[in-house]
């Protein structure tokens, strides 16, 4: 997918109805990515999960921030 080392970092986002296989695409991505030689952090965000909070974006940077502790 990325062929040029300037086209780093990258995010992806996967739209898709309930029951579309957004999750599995996922988790095929990431064993794919377990299998490189390169190092890759992948960061889990359930939106779900923070439904109904009144700042869902700091909800994703605490996720974020805690995944990069748990990484270092």
């Amino acid at each position: 997918m990325l062929t040029s080392d300037g086209m780093l970092p990258v995010s992806v986002g996967v739209f898709g109805n309930w029951g579309a296989g957004k999750s599995s695409l996922l988790k095929l991505i990431e064993q794919k990515l377990d299998q490189v030689e390169e190092d890759w952090i992948v960061i889990k965000f359930d939106a779900w999960l923070y439904q109904g909070y009144d700042d869902a974006r700091a909800a994703l940077l605490e996720v974020i921030c805690n995944c990069f502790d748990e990484c270092s």
